[in-house]
This record gives structure tokens, C-alpha cells and sequence, in this order.
């Protein structure tokens, strides 16, 4: 028996075969061989069948146990190094469906042992990837190589820490590699999400363990008014625009930045230290580039004269009140040309200086008229111009009645100048009720949160519906002799000062955003705003009662879509005044 073998079976399987009587010699001897052998094929061909076939392992290994104390009786040494070989061979595919890898690997190093050839040999019809491996880790043991274990640890999202029996073993994706077979406790930690503790048993040459992280981060919803502004967390950019959504943010304190061209930087805070993970903002940034994008005049035979308040009627036109015979000019907002209605008809109607206007839900014009201290309401289908007030201080009188502004629910504000006060009145003309200012009030405007603002003197003030003061604003801007206010969707306030050439935007804290104008005919400048607002597209229109005309601006990466008037139609626009005229017996 070579060296190797012997090692190869042991010490115990050498023990377990001594004889305890006499062997027998000569031809007698030789035929025990003989059977030796087959009898031990026979039970090798046994094995063989349960593994392969069967798959009853269990079995195989209690048939091929006695086999390796009998291979001492086969003196034929070629055919002993054959049978060791095949019963290495079956023991270790045996434990291998077992998955006992480490006796698996022993008992492949032992047909190593036997020699590489030979193992070589019993081995070539073998194609399974994990027995390969298996055989392959054997036959570097076998020569007395170090044998490195690989763990591949993978994580998503990737970048957690990983601690292998709670050492540092950097992060993933990365391999662990050790020399030697043992149990392992791997951490995976990442901020933001909740730490896995696993334990493996490294046995194998190539192993690999992925982790889907759960998320215990923060989530963060982002919206804008206007949408599109870049989102920045912690000076870096995320890469997203709103309105959008940024989920696993690491716990902690974070800061938050929007950014748009001409917008002011917006910011904000959120820090999960009192356990809240669920953030959701809506920003209202504050636009600060506006430059003017169109200016419009009338015609050549109707121009604007002497502009003093403009309103946005329910089809989206412009509606000019203008201190000349014409008093009430619309502007077609698709085709920029203007409507005119005939002075015959206005001098009917019996208005004189309008001093503001406003548009309800049905569309109806409600104008003031400082001269006469009334209101008039135009356009209701099949009736004649209504008529509300006449001088005076009750309810339902007025002391030149200057700005006006209707609400959501079609209430009308009107600034009762010579009075002081602020009237309220429901869209039929009924009273509601009054509170006073401490300055002549100029103009009104109704936000969409139901504030309601009142430029009164030099300041604006803010009340509720109701009446109820919510303070001033307006008091740092310096204003010299502002004419008309507005207010934005996003409650933002415009106020249009005559003193200063400018206009002036507030934000919602009551300070200055951003002011431009500047005194002049050109475009961008100013000549005695008289009134404002903000249309659907969230551009600036103002009139301005020194250059006859209305000029709209606009944030200003739109600088270079300005353009000028078109042609006004041929027949001066006479949808608007006809259906006026039909209407009016």
C-alpha cells in the first residue's frame, strides 16, 4: 500500500481491519482477494445507485462506511487505489447532498491524497458547478495551499458599512475573505436605514449574500409655485425639479434649497429629531427678474388717453377703465387688439371719471365713478345697466369711491375714499357690512386665502373678510404715492406707485422682494401707474396714465419675447360692443 493511501484511511480504518486469526495463503488467499473486491464493488455500485438515482444519501454513506477497513485485505495495490478512489469519491458527493460542505471537502481531500491523477480520473465526468468547486478547494488542500474563503456582500442601495464580527470590513459591494471555514456575524449599516445583523456560515470558496436595505430615512415632498425649480439638500443637487418627491434622506438635519432663475433662493429646514420623517412644502417663490414683454395703446384713431384701473375679465381680456369719452376699453389677450365701445353709449350709461374696475363670476363689470360717488354694473344679459350708491355716508352711499375688487364668493369690496372706510356688499347690491381705515383708502384687493388689503395712505393693511384687522405691511418700501395694488395666487402683493415710477413686490412676510420701473416712456419704465394686476400667466399688467397705454411684464427669462401691438381688426372690435348695445334698451 503507497504512503498516501494509508494516510488517505487512517489510523482507525487500519485498526478496524486487523485481523484476528491466521489469513490464509497461497490460492486460497488469492480467492478471498478476489472476493474481497467484488464484494466491495458491488456495494460501491449500491452507493452509487442511492446517490445518483435515489438520492438518499443517508443510506449511501452507512453502505460505503465498512468499505474503507476492508480495502486493507485487497493486496492488489492498483486495484485498492481504484476502490479507495471511488469510495472518497461517492463519500464525498454523498455529504456534499447532505450539505455538509466541510465533510464534503475532507473527504475529497482524502482522494486527493491518493493522488492527483487518479482523482483525476474518477473525477472527469463531473460537471456540477458546486462539486466542482468542492473538489477544487480539496485539491489545494491537499498540497498544502491556503485556501481563501470569499463572501460577497452586496446591499441596495449600495454604501452601507459593513462590520464582520463587529470589525470593520468596508463597505459595499466588497468581498471578506478568510483562510479559514468558520460562522461569521455580519452588520450592515447604512443612515437612514434599519441595520441588518446576519449570520453566515463561510465554507464555501465563492459565496455571496445580497440585502435589501429597508428604508427608516426621511421622505420629502417638494412643491412650487412656479414648478420647475432645481432642489439642492445640503449644497449638493439632487438632480430633481419640482414638483417632485426625494425619498431616502439619511435622519438628521438637513437643509433645503430651491433655486430658479429670476426667483429669489428659497429655504428651508428639516431635522427628524422629534421623530418625524414626512416632510411636504409648497414654496411660493418670489420672482425678481421682471422686464417688460409687451406694451399696448389702442389704435391709431382710439388710443388709450388717460388709463386709471385695469382688471382681468372670464375670458382672460384686459379691461381698462380711461378718463376720455370712450371710459372703458378691452383688450383681446389671444389677439392684443382693443374692443372699443361707442362714447354714445357711455354717456348713456352716465358714467364720468371711473376710478376702478372689477369683474365677477358672470362676467358682469362693476366700475366705480368717483364723479358721481356710484357704482355701475355692466353686462347683465337682458337688463339695463345697475346702478349702486349716490353721495353720502350711509350703508349704501359713497364719498368718491375709488378702488374696488370682488372675491371668490362675489363679494364686492369697495374703498369708500371720502369716507374712510372699506363697504362690503353681497353681488346684488345688498349691504353687508363697513369698517374704517385710518387714511384715504385708494384700492382693494381680495387674495385667494380670503385677505383681504386696502392701500390706505402709505402702507397696505390686511383684514379678514369680515373686517377683522391682520395687520400692515408695506411700511419699509418708502412709498411716495402709491395708486393701485394686487394680489398673486401665491399671495404675493404688487402695489404700483405713481411717486416712484415703480413697482413694488411684497412678499408674504410684508418685505421688499423686488422693485422695477424707473421713471420714462421706454419699455421697462414707468409713467404714472394708475393700476394692476396679475394675470393667469402670472405676468404683471400695469397702466400707466402718463403714456396712455398698458404695458405687461414678466419674470425675465422672457426678455426677449416682447413685441409690439398688432394691427387692431378693421371693425374696431365690435363683438364686446355689440353684444353691450343688444343689451341695453
Amino acid at each position: 500500500m503507497n504512503r498516501k493511501l494509508f494516510l488517505a484511511l487512517g489510523w482507525a480504518a487500519l485498526l478496524a481491519a486487523a485481523p484476528s486469526a491466521v489469513r490464509p495463503a497461497g490460492a486460497a488467499q488469492e480467492a478471498v482477494q478476489v472476493d474481497v473486491a467484488a464484494d466491495i464493488e458491488a456495494q460501491i455500485d449500491k452507493a452509487r445507485t442511492l446517490i445518483r438515482e435515489d438520492r438518499r444519501f443517508e443510506e449511501a454513506l452507512d453502505v460505503l462506511a465498512p468499505l474503507i477497513a476492508k480495502l486493507f485485505r485487497v493486496t492488489d495495490s492498483k486495484k485498492q487505489i481504484d476502490l479507495s478512489a471511488e469510495i472518497f469519491l461517492l463519500r464525498g458527493l454523498a455529504f456534499a447532498g447532505l450539505s455538509d460542505d466541510v465533510s464534503s471537502r475532507r473527504e475529497f481531500r482524502n482522494l486527493y491524497e491518493i493522488g492527483p491523477d487518479t482523482a483525476k480520473s474518477v473525477t472527469k465526468n463531473i460537471f456540477d458547478a458546486r462539486i466542482m468547486f468542492l473538489l477544487k478547494q480539496a485539491e489545494r488542500e491537499s498540497q498544502g495551499l491556503s485556501i481563501d474563503f470569499n463572501l460577497g456582500i452586496i446591499s441596495d442601495p449600495p454604501g452601507a458599512s459593513i462590520k464582520v464580527d463587529g470589525a470593520d470590513a468596508g463597505v459595499t459591494p466588497s468581498i471578506y475573505k478568510t483562510s479559514k471555514s468558520a460562522k461569521v456575524v455580519l452588520e450592515i449599516f447604512k443612515p437612514g436605514y434599519k441595520t441588518v445583523r446576519d449570520e453566515v456560515q463561510v465554507d464555501q470558496y465563492e459565496l455571496r449574500r445580497d440585502y435589501v436595505l429597508e428604508f427608516v430615512g426621511m421622505r420629502l415632498v417638494l412643491r412650487s409655485r412656479p414648478p420647475g425649480a432645481k432642489v439642492v439638500l445640503d449644497g449638493q443637487d439632487t438632480g430633481l425639479v419640482t414638483d417632485g418627491e426625494l425619498t431616502k434622506i439619511p435622519l438628521g438635519r438637513h437643509q433645503v434649497k430651491l433655486l430658479r432663475e429670476n426667483y429669489k433662493e428659497w429655504e428651508t429646514w428639516i431635522d427628524s429629531a422629534e421623530g418625524k420623517t414626512d416632510f411636504d412644502f409648497e414654496a411660493k417663490l418670489v420672482g425678481t427678474g421682471y422686464v417688460s414683454v409687451q406694451i399696448l395703446t389702442g389704435t391709431e384713431t382710439n388710443p388709450l388717453k388717460s388709463p386709471t384701473a385695469v382688471a382681468l375679465d372670464r375670458e382672460g381680456n384686459f379691461v381698462v377703465t380711461d378718463e376720455s369719452e370712450r371710459k372703458i376699453a378691452i383688450f383681446d389677450n389671444a389677439t392684443k387688439t382693443m374692443m372699443g365701445w361707442d362714447p354714445g353709449l357711455m354717456a348713456e350709461i352716465g358714467l364720468v371719471v371711473p376710478g376702478g374696475v372689477a369683474v365677477d363670476s358672470r362676467n358682469r363689470y362693476f366700475v366705480t365713478d368717483a364723479e358721481r360717488h356710484v357704482v355701475v354694473i355692466l353686462n347683465d344679459p337682458g337688463r339695463a345697466p345697475a346702478k349702486w350708491g349716490g353721495f353720502g355716508s350711509g350703508d349704501d352711499q359713497f364719498n368718491t369711491p375709488l378702488g374696488i375688487a370682488i372675491d371668490a364668493q362675489d363679494a364686492v369690496y369697495i374703498a369708500d375714499s371720502g369716507n374712510l372706510r372699506i363697504k362690503k356688499y353681497a353681488s346684488d347690491g345688498r349691504f353687508l357690512k363697513s369698517w374704517a381705515v385710518d387714511a384715504q383708502p385708494r384700492a382693494v384687493a381680495a387674495g385667494p386665502d380670503g385677505v383681504i388689503c386696502v392701500l390706505s395712505g402709505l402702507r397696505v393693511l390686511r383684514f379678514s373678510s369680515e373686517g377683522e384687522s391682520l395687520g400692515s405691511a408695506g411700511e419699509a418700501a418708502g412709498f411716495a404715492d402709491p395708486k393701485a395694488l394686487c394680489l398673486d395666487a401665491a399671495g404675493f402683493l404688487y402695489i404700483a406707485d405713481a411717486g416712484l415710477q415703480k413697482i413694488v413686490k411684497l412678499d408674504e412676510n410684508g418685505e421688499i422682494a423686488v422693485s422695477w420701473g424707473g421713471a420714462g416712456a421706454e419699455p421697462g419704465q414707468l409713467g404714472s401707474p394708475a393700476g394692476i394686476l396679475v394675470d393667469g400667466q402670472g405676468r404683471i399688467v400695469v397702466v400707466e396714465k402718463d403714456n396712455h397705454r398698458l404695458q405687461i411684464f414678466a419674470i425675465g427669462s422672457t426678455a426677449n419675447e416682447r413685441k409690439e401691438p398688432r394691427a387692431p381688426a378693421a371693425t374696431g372690435g365690435l363683438g364686446r360692443s355689440y353684444r353691450l348695445r343688444k343689451e341695453i334698451p
